[in-house]
């Protein structure tokens, strides 16, 4: 035990003296080589329940209902954002500039011409996807569906771009800035 009520200087060489050690917390079992046996304490599962249950303590009720909050709010966002719902549209866009929304209400195939060829994409109610493109490497064909609000398929080479919107209820954008 720590025969001073607070820790002292350090020795020369930079090291406390045992008991000050002791006081701080740093001394170390030695086992000098060994593994520690079963009798010695070791920090384990039961001491990061024991650390818990003081968290819980320390927190008020208004802690706790911060963080219910949180959580909800963060699981709302995660669910909310994949919405399927009825009124989504895909915009397609060539060259940057937009050439249609078409509704995903129905299923059909359209065609967009680009700079290198035409591309087919095939719209249905579980959402859009490239057929055919006219690029070599065809990875927008491979990238498959997109079917949550929000994403997004490219073209590259033929600088196409399907993107899949949420309900229209009025105009793009809020306002404009000059």
């Amino acid at each position: 035990m720590c025969s001073q009520p607070r820790p002292g200087p350090t020795t020369r060489l930079g090291r406390a003296p045992c008991d000050q050690r002791q006081w701080l917390g740093l001394a170390a079992k030695r086992t000098h080589g060994r593994a520690p046996s079963a009798a010695e304490p070791q920090r384990g599962s039961s001491e990061r329940r024991f650390e818990l249950r003081q968290l819980w303590q320390i927190l008020t009720k208004a802690d706790v209902v911060l963080v219910i909050a949180v959580t909800a709010w963060a699981g709302a966002l995660v669910v909310g954002s994949g919405s399927q719902g009825q009124g989504r549209w895909l915009v397609v866009e060539v060259r940057g500039s937009e050439k249609g929304s078409h509704s995903m209400s129905e299923a059909r195939i359209i065609r967009v011409e680009g700079p290198i060829g035409v591309t087919e994409i095939e719209i249905s109610a579980d959402g859009a996807r490239v057929v055919r493109a006219p690029c070599r490497n065809e990875i927008c064909v491979r990238a498959g569906w997109i079917r949550r609000t929000g994403e997004v398929t490219v073209c590259i080479p033929n600088r196409v771009l399907l993107r899949l919107e949420g309900p229209r209820s009025g105009p793009r954008l809020d306002g404009v800035s000059r």
